[in-house]
């Protein structure tokens, strides 16, 4: 994979099985063709979670159907999130119970399940890689970098393919497999997964623990991808303005406050929860996966030099970052001032308010096959222009200030900065 004048970056955000949504995008991006002949296009991968999965998925050289297939498999669903019983863990499912918190899924399970899905390379460290799926192309290869959190240490962990990096802080451990790799970034902990990730094929890492890589801040890797290429400017032969880099997000939920302006519904807006133990506990459990609408793809635009609006009417949409993530949220309806679902005038309304509210409480771990299905419906429906696209910032009234506002725009953007 040559790289030329430009250095491009493809981050994936973590998400579990809103992942899905991904795949469909890479689908519309570069069409049905091999994982690696879309990972040709970059030079550099980082992903977090889900976003892992769908890497791991790419490397094994999957095309996004059959990414898409993969997270539509009740049997893949269930291999990744398996269920613990009573007898597992009597205490924790004691407390879910209670206090409707708690794991629910193995996280020794999760791994098995891993493996199979990445039966090819799975079994592969991150520094063999390239060339093994790619050999023969010398230097010119791809650079992986998924993160995770230390559970011990506290602090969070980046497994990288390039074991020369020095943005890798001298680190002595060798790098684990790609299925140790995205096993440790998917451990969502709390309400998720039992027990920390071990690595029980990597004898370097013996008695370390992880959980997943948004722990440590890291849902959106994309801050973590441009750190990394900037602290190797002349090996990766890449400085801030050759770099381009294509984020793509799993969803979020946007609700307004309630104000003047009513809604078509009253699910449209947010309404705030009561505070308490039980209640902040799992604000905190959820929390995980939630990023500042902008934060890490705002930094980066700004460490990358892009212009910010000097103008409260302004639109940047022209910068090097380009942003892919549908929003969850309404929009203003220009005719009545209020908030009204996307796509309400069509003749056939495309989401209903029953859907629409679904999706907002939809958890991370939508495995049920009518969750599947909605999800797969935002994708489409998201792709189609008809639910937002999160801009990299955006004003209190969700119009997009840098970046785009639709799918389409998006991909417009990412298509000129390919040349394509």
């Amino acid at each position: 994979m040559p790289i030329g004048k430009k250095f491009r970056i493809l981050s994936l955000d973590g998400g579990g099985s809103w992942a899905l949504i991904q795949a469909k995008a890479l689908q519309k991006l570069f069409g049905d063709i091999p994982g690696r002949d879309i990972l040709s296009h970059f030079d550099l991968a980082a992903a977090t979670s889900g976003g892992a999965i769908v890497l791991g998925g790419l490397i094994e050289n999957k095309t996004p159907a059959e990414l898409i297939a993969l997270f539509k498999d009740e049997e893949t669903r269930q291999s990744i999130f398996y269920e613990v019983g009573w007898l597992d863990h009597f205490v924790d499912k004691t407390l879910e119970t209670a206090l409707r918190m708690g794991p629910r899924y193995s996280a020794g399970r999760k791994y098995s399940g891993l493996r199979k899905v990445f039966a090819g390379l799975g079994g592969t460290p991150l520094d063999q890689i390239s060339a093994q799926a790619w050999p023969g192309s010398g230097d010119n290869k791809l650079r992986l970098l998924i993160t995770a959190f230390d559970y011990d240490r506290k602090k969070a962990v980046f497994f990288r393919s390039d074991t020369q990096s020095l943005a890798a802080n001298f680190d002595t451990c060798k790098p684990p497999l790609l299925a140790e790799a995205v096993h440790a970034s998917s451990n969502a902990p709390v309400n998720y997964f039992d027990l920390p990730a071990l690595f029980p094929a990597s004898p370097s890492y013996a008695n370390r623990r992880f959980w997943d890589g948004a722990i440590g801040g890291y849902n959106n890797p994309l801050l973590a991808a441009v750190t990394e290429v900037l602290s190797n400017p002349d090996w990766y032969q890449g400085g801030p303005q050759s770099i381009q880099a294509l984020s793509l997000g799993t969803g979020q939920v946007s609700l307004p406050l309630g104000d003047h302006r009513l809604p078509q519904y009253p699910e449209l807006i947010r309404h705030q929860e009561s505070t308490g133990l039980i209640n902040d506990l799992m604000e905190l459990a959820q929390s995980i996966i939630d990023d500042p609408p902008d934060s890490a793809s705002f930094t980066a635009h700004v460490a990358l030099g892009q212009p910010l609006p000097t103008k409260s009417d302004q639109i940047i949409a022209n910068g090097c970052v380009v942003r892919l993530s549908p929003v969850v949220r309404p929009v203003l309806d220009k005719t009545s001032g209020g908030w009204a679902l996307p796509g309400w005038r069509k003749e056939n309304p495309p989401l209903s308010i029953e859907e629409f509210e679904a999706l907002t409480k939809l958890d991370m771990d939508a495995v049920k096959p009518e969750q599947v299905k909605l999800l797969e419906k935002l994708a489409d429906l998201w792709i189609e222009d008809i639910v937002p696209n999160q801009g990299i910032r955006s004003d209190p009234d969700f119009n997009v200030r840098i970046g785009h506002g639709t799918f389409g725009e998006g991909m417009a953007a990412w298509n000129n900065l390919m040349g394509t």
